[in-house]
């Protein structure tokens, strides 16, 4: 119980810690421009065909789905492949458990529509794509895909973290934390940034990597100003936790021992690459805590530029001017 009301606290206070960086960000509903999403479910089109008339059956959905059939479907060639795929016993248990984990997509439909919504407010011109589910065979190092029209989301790669399928696989754990339903919407929104919004740029400094991530988080949290914190960064409330404590000790390592403008390959793997900790700190500490450093200086850039638009930010490459201006000092 002790815990509990620890981990609950320490939430709470990165909720309090954050409320002046989120209402940054919080749209009034009225002036949101309505974006209605309705995802498009080829993985159930798929999967209840009639196995018996298959080639027709695959024509009747090809017009729906041509993201996915766009090969000749009067060649037997392909239609054996799809056959084999459908009739596949882990795939259509894979299949019925999304069945069972997303009976509807209203709820995902709503998220996204929200989502996009605040897209289009912050990125009047960007052209959305439409939203496509299927099942991957869990293809969980790419759960979302994005091509120039469309965002395809792997719904087997979000059952829930205690589906046993994930363990059997051998999917290390701390990624089996992330294949739930509550992070998709944040994963589409990271895939669109990523396709769509990000500067490609050479890191040459921890702290360009550092601010050019924190540039990412930030937009993420634009985009979903109701999100926790944890769920933005790919953490648990553990990890959350240890983080909000730590602060200021790591970023006092960082400094102390000049890290900030090395540019060392294996010290980006340190505090940029994902794993169950990040081992130079403690088995407690979370991974990527380089991500978490620089969002937290940009969301103090932020704080201090009230007319800085979130398409303005992500114009920006000076690292070492919104570090300086951010006067980011974690309180000990």
């Amino acid at each position: 119980m002790k815990r509990n009301i620890i981990l609950i606290s320490a939430i709470l206070f990165l909720i309090s810690c954050n409320s002046r960086n989120r209402s940054r960000w919080v749209v009034p509903a009225e002036q949101l421009p309505k974006q209605e999403v309705f995802v498009k479910s080829y993985g159930k089109a798929l999967f209840e065909l009639d196995t018996l008339n298959f080639a027709e059956g695959l024509k009747s959905i090809q017009a729906d789905y041509a993201e996915f059939l766009s090969g000749d479907l009067n060649e037997s060639t392909n239609i054996l492949k799809l056959y084999r795929f459908v009739t596949d016993a882990q795939l259509r248990m894979l299949y019925q458990r999304s069945i069972e984990v997303f009976p509807d997509m209203s709820q995902l439909n709503s998220e996204i529509s929200e989502l996009f919504s605040h897209i289009s407010y912050h990125f009047p011109d960007m052209k959305l794509p439409g939203v496509f589910t299927y099942i991957s065979g869990v293809q969980f190092d790419t759960p979302v895909m994005t091509t120039k029209n469309s965002i395809v989301v792997a719904l087997d790669c979000y059952l829930g973290d205690s589906e046993p399928v994930y363990s059997t696989m051998g999917i290390p754990a701390y990624q089996i934390r992330r294949m739930t339903p509550e992070h998709i919407t944040t994963d589409i929104a990271r895939a669109i940034y990523e396709s769509r919004l990000e500067k490609t740029q050479f890191a040459t400094t921890i702290l360009d990597e550092m601010v050019h991530a924190g540039k990412r988080i930030v937009f993420l949290e634009a985009m979903q100003p109701d999100q926790s914190p944890h769920i933005l960064l790919g953490y648990s409330p553990e990890q959350m936790e240890w983080v909000i404590n730590n602060e200021q000790a790591v970023w006092a390592t960082l400094v102390s021992e000049e890290l900030l403008y090395k540019g060392d390959q294996l010290l980006f793997r340190k505090l940029f690459g994902d794993g169950p900790f990040t081992q130079d700190f403690s088995q407690d500490a979370p991974p990527r805590l380089g991500e978490y450093i620089g969002w937290r200086i940009v969301q103090n850039f932020v704080l201090k530029q009230s007319d800085l638009t979130l398409a303005s930010l992500l114009q920006m490459k000076d690292s070492q001017e919104i570090l300086t201006i951010s006067k980011y000092k974690p309180a000990k």
